[in-house]
Formats: structure tokens, sequence, C-alpha cells
């Protein structure tokens, strides 16, 4: 969750992202969250920006597709194209203060790799994985002594 760092209004906006990686073609929703105050009355503006550039094509807003500033607070969109999509959110008080933040969307194409999602909290334990670092820890010794036995035995000092 990101938040706007301007709190000299007495209130700030988060946002939160249902998720921040998914294919082209499918939709993420960005819900604002207003932190001090009623968000009643409040309008929102919402930027996405493909790889952060400005030029026509790689930009659009909800002001170009709606006319003005949006009162929901929540939106979803499709994104079309693979790449990283920066989004941008103002908030707007009823006095038309803004606050803006922002978030990032990483949008994969069809053949691109993607992490697999994370399991939640309650997942089983499938293999637990305990004393991992003192398994590595003997290994690395190990693998140490059989160096220097080697080069002993290349420079013919060692003696066994």
């Amino acid at each position: 969750m990101s938040e706007s760092p301007n709190k000299e209004l007495g209130w700030s906006v988060q946002v939160s992202l249902d998720t921040h990686e998914i294919r082209a073609g499918e939709t993420v929703t960005a819900t604002p969250k207003i932190i001090g105050a009623d968000p009643e009355g409040f309008k929102f503006h919402y930027v996405w920006s493909l790889n952060d550039r400005w030029d026509e094509g790689f930009w659009d807003t909800t002001e170009h597709q709606f006319g003005d500033s949006i009162p929901n607070t929540s939106w979803t969109y499709t994104f079309p194209e693979p790449g990283r999509y920066h989004l941008y959110i103002d908030a707007f008080d009823t006095h038309n203060n803004p606050q803006t933040v922002t978030a990032w969307v990483v949008v994969a194409g069809d053949d691109d790799f993607m992490r697999p999602p994370l399991p939640s909290e309650d997942a089983e334990t499938v293999v637990a994985v305990n004393g991992v670092s003192e398994i590595f820890n003997i290994a690395s010794e190990q693998f140490n002594s059989l160096k220097e036995y080697f080069y002993c035995l290349c420079t013919r000092r060692g003696c066994f």
C-alpha cells in the first residue's frame, strides 16, 4: 500500500491494488482510501503511464475518458499491452485540495515469465527447512578443506 507524503491538509490518501502483476488483457482494481477525513464529496483522478512515457499513446487518464475527476473510490482498468505501468491517483477534497499517491503494475505478455502467486498465510508447510545455514556452513568448510588438499597435492607440499 502506498501513501501520499503531504499531510499538511490534515488528511492523506493511500492506495491498494488487488494485484501488482498481471498478464496483458487482465484487470487491476485500484482502491484509494482517505485517512483523516470523511471521503464523502472527494473526487479522484486516475492516471496511468506505460513505462513512464508521456508521449501520445503511452498514457491516459480518467479525466480524458470522462471529462473530469470522478467520484468513484475504486477504479478498474484493463491493461492491453505488456510493460510497467505507473499509476497516479489524485484525490481532491471538497475544497479541491489535491493529494497524489502512486503505485506500479507490471503487465506481462502471453509468453513472458511471471512469478507464481505467494501461498496464503494459512497454507500447509510441505517441506520444513530448518537448520539450513548450519548445513551450508559445514559444506563450505569441507569444500575449503578439499581445496587446500588439492593445492598441496598439486604443489607437492603436503603430506597426508
